[in-house]
């Protein structure tokens, strides 16, 4: 990241000591993102930084260096800011743990730096706090690529004003079928619809379509509880649409990116020592900003082991996709590891990696019995297939909730063709990919797609309508080796994200 010798406007979120006389700043800047720098000697009482160095209050700062850690070279504070008091500060130190938790470093989001500036002058002049923080938080979402999508389902289809609707954390709105809206809704389903704070909800006849309203009042400032009176639905669509509207064109849905990080593993055991670690391979892309981790324990052991996988779960918290043959030895692990996701892929110990999709129609009965005794045990199955009509309507048919396409074959096709995009071959597989793409969300199953997928030929992929999450393994390894795992993944999330945005142009 190239030097800043300009001032440019930030903020402070944090800081902490460092050595005797410094501190180390994390700060908030329109057009690099969050940065960390050492104000050298800051906390030396005739320090010229010392007392300009405040949280809440609009700064221009300037640093040089290159690596992680940059050096201040200069502060300026802009003046004009009254900083929030009481309950308000409280709020104030909330939007900075926000910014502090969920922004990777030294990705820019300059709308998201104007929504904070605007939500500290808020609370500073008293406005309601519940509505402040509600409109940041929604920014926040959007800017991040995590914000619901209000006027799909799960299938992507639109929302429908007679239809009744229930949120899934993990896929959101899901269209209840007729014969279920009278039941009653299972623990599993309340629970997360209370962390969520969404429950079944109806659209009012008349409302516009990607205006969901909640059954509750959504400015309940309980963050999710029922209000003590009723909510009238029109009075709730209309505050929540308020509340919601966006300032621009509506973000394209985010596409979620699970790191592979088999070959990270295969290094290490071409020595068969102990380095480099997965663990701390995982940890750094997702320092970076992956979504997931994903991990093939193959049956030969060829890179990830048991104690990777293990230590995994012991160790991070991380989303974990854990690839493995449908064999009852991987079952019994998978059941133990309790991963959030199980992808059944086809193995063969002479290929040097994974060389198709796996053949549901084959073995239904047989995959159909390893799905179900896996979701028993909560697990999310997937499958990983090949662009083919007959195998998604199998994975259908066995209770998959996920369908990961091979794009394999669209790879090798975008290479043999000089990388052109606009290549017959590659169109003719691109074209074969969203067919199949649109019979996974018909048959309400989530859509991912992954392998041979690289920083030349994502974007493409990316702009498929409804992909949810791309595995991508091989490219961030070898582009890590001379980047760091932390940019290498920081590079494919923005591909991805232009692919999509792309798209929806």
């Amino acid at each position: 990241m190239a030097t800043s010798r300009t001032p440019e406007p930030a903020w402070l979120l944090h800081s902490t000591p460092y050595r005797e006389t410094s501190l180390v700043v994390d700060l908030f800047t329109r057009e690099h993102g969050r940065i960390a720098a050492v104000a050298k000697g800051a906390k030396r009482p005739r320090s010229t930084l010392r007392a300009v160095l405040l949280q809440f209050q609009p700064l221009l700062v300037a640093w040089t260096g290159r690596r992680e850690l940059r050096t201040l070279t200069g502060v300026e504070w802009t003046g004009g800011q009254e900083a929030p008091q009481g309950d308000a500060l409280l709020c104030a130190f909330y939007l900075n743990e926000l910014l502090m938790r969920l922004l990777a470093r030294e990705d820019p989001h300059p709308p998201l730096f104007d929504a904070y500036g605007e939500a500290i002058a808020r609370l500073a002049e008293g406005s309601a706090l519940d509505e402040t923080l509600r409109r940041f938080e929604w920014q926040l979402l959007r800017e991040i690529g995590y914000a619901p999508d209000l006027a799909h389902d799960a299938a992507g289809r639109p929302i429908e004003s007679d239809r009744r609707y229930r949120w899934s954390p993990s896929d959101g709105f899901v269209a209840e079928e007729p014969a279920r809206r009278g039941r009653r809704r299972g623990d599993d389903q309340r629970r997360h619809a209370r962390r969520a704070g969404i429950g079944a909800i109806r659209v009012p006849r008349g409302s516009a379509a990607g205006k969901i309203p909640d059954a509750r009042d959504p400015l309940a400032p309980s963050g999710g509880r029922a209000a003590e009176h009723p909510a009238d639905p029109d009075r709730s669509a209309e505050a929540l649409s308020n509340l919601l509207r966006p300032r621009g064109p509506e973000p394209p849905a985010m596409i979620e990116l699970g790191v592979n990080i088999d070959h990270v593993a295969t290094v290490r055991q071409a020595r068969r020592t102990y380095e480099p670690d997965p663990v701390w391979a995982a940890v750094e892309a997702h320092l970076g900003g992956a979504d997931g981790i994903t991990v093939h324990l193959r049956e030969d052991r060829r890179h990830i082991q048991d104690a990777d996988v293990r230590r995994l779960r012991e160790l991070t918290h991380i989303k974990l996709n854990l690839e493995m043959a449908a064999t009852e030895e991987m079952v019994g692990i998978a059941l133990q590891l309790r991963p959030e996701m199980a992808m059944l892929v086809p193995e063969g110990r002479h290929e040097i990696t994974t060389e198709g999709g796996l053949d549901i129609v084959s073995q239904a009965g047989r995959l159909a019995q390893v799905v179900s005794t896996l979701a028993d045990a909560g697990i999310v199955t997937s499958v990983f297939i090949d662009a083919e009509l007959r195998q998604v309507e199998a994975a259908a048919r066995i209770g998959a909730r996920v369908c990961e396409l091979h794009t394999g074959p669209y790879a090798h096709a975008f290479h043999s063709q000089g990388r052109d995009a606009q290549g017959t071959a590659v169109l003719a597989e691109l074209a074969r990919l969203r067919d199949a793409g649109d019979a996974i969300r018909a048959l309400g199953m989530r859509f991912n797609a992954g392998h041979a997928l690289n920083y030349f030929n994502v974007q493409p992929v990316a702009a498929l309508a409804g992909v949810r999450e791309l595995h991508i393994g091989h490219a961030i390894v070898s582009r890590a080796l001379f980047t760091g795992m932390r940019e290498a993944v920081r590079e494919m999330k923005r591909l991805i994200r232009e692919g999509a945005a792309q798209a929806a142009e």
